[in-house]
């Protein structure tokens, strides 16, 4: 494998608590902060993608999470025989 020029210097604040647990995990696996770094930033620009969810991505799946159990608890309320009627969804909805 080639080796990679390291020749940009970045400084940057990180909440210090998340920093030392991820300095643990960094260690655990053979490596310090500057090497952890450079594989991730390696990553993403030879893969183009995050290897993480964001907070967006995080939510939107709680989202449809929720929406998929609303949806198959009304389908399980119908075939109970224990959902509303078009007159009275429509009351419901529009008062």
């Amino acid at each position: 494998m080639p080796t990679v020029i390291r020749d940009k210097q970045i400084n940057f604040k990180v909440n210090s608590e998340y920093f030392e647990l991820a300095k643990v995990v960094f260690q655990e696996n053979g490596l310090d902060i500057t090497s952890a770094f450079n594989e991730f930033v390696q990553e993403v620009a030879i893969s183009k993608t995050l290897p993480f969810k964001t907070v967006e991505e995080k939510e939107r799946e709680k989202l449809i999470a929720r929406l998929q159990e609303e949806v198959s608890t009304s389908y399980e309320a119908l075939k109970a025989d224990k959902g509303l009627s078009v007159e009275e969804a429509r009351k419901a909805v529009l008062g």
